[in-house]
């Protein structure tokens, strides 16, 4: 197998980031109705029924709009670029197959979530069932975030550190 270029993998990074940070910009438009915080920010403590049910009543027209339609989409884009990101930087700095596919775990849950919460929000109202499984894929997304972005910065400072070695012996 041919090894994965670093710009290939650097190429993921940016565009994972790229649309995480525009998400940042239509958060406004969303938040501005509920009196509570996005699904999707809950990564650690996860929601109920009853939150849902109140995020799903303070959600504007043009919030459901944003969400559904700006939001959406570029939370699908981070997902499957961060996923390509981690599993390529696992792949390349270890070797290891079963690590490149642990990269794919946050992509996995955060389309869960996203499907999920595309239905609550499209529908209007949320089955206790849907909710259920929705908090549980927001908390699980959260933890395996962490983890591969634990995984890849420790990997990267590795990768740093060796090839400074090598520059400070080629230098010598």
């Amino acid at each position: 197998m041919k090894p994965v270029r670093t710009r290939t993998i650097v190429l993921f990074f940016l565009i994972a980031h790229a649309a995480y940070l525009a998400m940042g910009f239509t958060l406004p438009s969303i938040a501005d109705g509920p009196a509570v915080p996005l699904f999707d920010l809950r990564m650690f403590s996860g929601y109920d029924d009853a939150y849902a049910a109140l995020f799903l009543a303070g959600l504007t027209a043009t919030g459901r709009a944003v969400y559904l339609y700006a939001q959406f989409p570029l939370d699908t884009v981070y997902p499957v670029a961060g996923a390509l990101f981690f599993s390529l930087l696992f792949l390349r700095r270890t070797g290891s197959r079963p690590l490149a596919t642990a990269g794919l775990f946050p992509m996995a849950f955060d389309l869960l979530e996203n499907a999920l919460v595309f239905t609550m929000i499209a529908s209007g109202s949320a089955a206790p069932a849907v909710v259920s499984l929705a908090s549980f894929a927001t908390v699980a997304k959260g933890f395996a975030y962490v983890a591969c972005y634990g995984a890849a910065a420790f990997l990267s400072a590795s990768a740093l550190v060796a090839w400074l070695r090598r520059r400070s012996r080629t230098r010598q």
